[in-house]
């Protein structure tokens, strides 16, 4: 397939996003990152919350090779290939992240990456509320999504045909939150395709208190020139990519 076929929807997209190694820009620019702030807090049982095919599962087991890391998503083609792996088999699940099929305080901490910005503000409320029931007092969320100066109109992912994302305004009109169609291209031009929200990052944290938590961060994360491992990202960088969010549970 080539960055001109047809784009690859979420449901069916198993074979997409099954990877060992790098292939999209959230792999090098976000995920490690998400890893190495995951890992600092030392956490004893994990959810991966939309999961996916593993293979940020498959980063944090390496990291916390004590830990019981949890796989969720609610895309069966996905799951799959998490399913075959011997170090993801075990703790995979399908479900939605909106109501999970977990018990009350059953996590340290919940790392959910590349997949908040698929939902709007009423269902993110409801996730959050979700998360925080299932994390335990004392534990952590940790968020990556796509910064939201991207949806800005100068942005590279909106001016740029040569980028490793394009985000087209779903509406003529745009307001906060708007719907995006998402073109997130890998390293062979495929092109996965899907929409998304353009939620700042004072929605988000606003979010994540009126859920409950408390001591909400925010960090950017900017596109190097090193993460343009193919000329079909395009030449742009030291730019926002990424803005990663933690935040803790601090009471019952």
């Amino acid at each position: 397939m080539t960055a001109t076929s047809r784009p690859i929807p979420y449901r069916g997209s198993g074979d997409f996003w099954h990877r060992t190694s790098p292939r999209v820009m959230g792999d090098l620019a976000s995920r490690p990152e998400l890893r190495r702030v995951a890992a600092k807090l030392a956490p004893g049982r994990v959810l991966d919350a939309g999961s996916g095919t593993g293979f940020l599962t498959r980063q944090l087991q390496s990291s916390l090779p004590d830990a019981f890391i949890h796989s969720l998503d609610r895309e069966l083609s996905l799951l799959r290939h998490a399913m075959t792996d011997d170090r993801t088999r075990r703790f995979v699940l399908c479900g939605d992240i909106r109501s999970t099929p977990y018990c009350g305080d059953a996590f340290d901490v919940i790392v959910c990456a590349g997949v908040l910005m698929h939902f709007s503000a009423t269902d993110l409320f409801q996730i959050f509320s979700e998360f925080r029931r299932i994390v335990r007092v004392g534990g952590s969320i940790v968020i990556s999504v796509p910064h939201p100066t991207l949806f800005h109109c100068r942005s590279p992912a909106r001016r740029h045909k040569d980028c490793w994302l394009r985000l087209v305004p779903v509406v003529r009109q745009l307001t906060r939150p708007a719907p995006f169609v998402e073109h997130y291209k890998d390293v062979h031009g495929e092109i996965f395709k899907s929409i998304v929200w353009s939620h700042s990052a004072e929605s988000y944290a606003r979010l994540l208190r009126g859920a409950g938590f408390r001591g909400v961060r925010c960090r950017t994360i900017l596109i190097r020139r090193a993460h343009l491992i193919t000329p079909r990202w395009g030449a742009a960088h030291s730019y926002p990519g990424y803005l990663h969010i933690t935040a803790e549970k601090t009471s019952a």
